[in-house]
């Protein structure tokens, strides 16, 4: 009996299809497929499958239903690849947000790390008596406000405090479920609306 192949046109993975082969009832007549992607793993447009012998209608509509069947697998460096660039948009925007800084008492401060620097050093001399009341700090557009007490020290540093850990926690939330996606699909479905 002569060898006998098939040929197919649309996306195959290689070693994926071939598994499915080797799966079916058909297995101890394949004996390959040609044409493939050069790392074997990539999608293909043409399949050949090549069988010891031809093909009964039966078995034929075995493998045309297979390879019609057949739902190539996302390749795990894209699916990674996909998340990795999400997550990191991800970061640029919390990093965005948090360089927009903050609103106290209807003002605008910083958020960039210096600025976050001098308020723990700030908070650190508050509570060490190192401070005269009033206390005057630089706004976002380089302006005096003046900070009345201990009181208002406090309120001030947990608001902007408050508004960083939110940027984060939303942003982690985020790619924790972008990281738990099952597939491109699932990425896109996850919404950075802040």
């Amino acid at each position: 009996m002569a060898n006998t192949t098939y040929t197919y046109t649309s996306a195959y993975k290689f070693r994926q299809i071939a598994t499915e082969i080797k799966a079916s009832s058909l297995s101890d007549r394949f004996l390959g497929l040609s044409e493939s992607a050069p790392d074997g793993d990539s999608p293909m447009d043409t399949l050949k499958v090549t069988f010891s012998e031809a093909l009964d209608a039966a078995d034929k509509t075995i493998l045309d239903n297979l390879v019609s069947g057949h739902v190539p697998e996302p390749d795990p460096s894209t699916l990674e690849q996909v998340k990795l660039d999400a997550c990191a948009a991800v970061d640029r925007r919390t990093g965005e947000l948090i360089a927009a800084g903050f609103t106290y008492d209807s003002t605008l401060f910083s958020l960039s790390e210096v600025a976050q620097i001098n308020w723990v050093g700030l908070k650190v001399s508050d509570q060490n008596a190192m401070i005269t009341y009033p206390f005057g700090v630089t706004t976002k557009d380089d302006s005096e406000y003046l900070i009345q007490n201990t009181s208002d020290l406090s309120d001030f540093f947990i608001a902007g405090v408050g508004v960083k850990i939110g940027h984060l926690q939303t942003g982690r939330a985020l790619k924790v479920s972008i990281k738990a996606a099952v597939d491109e699909a699932a990425v896109a479905a996850v919404v950075d609306n802040r």
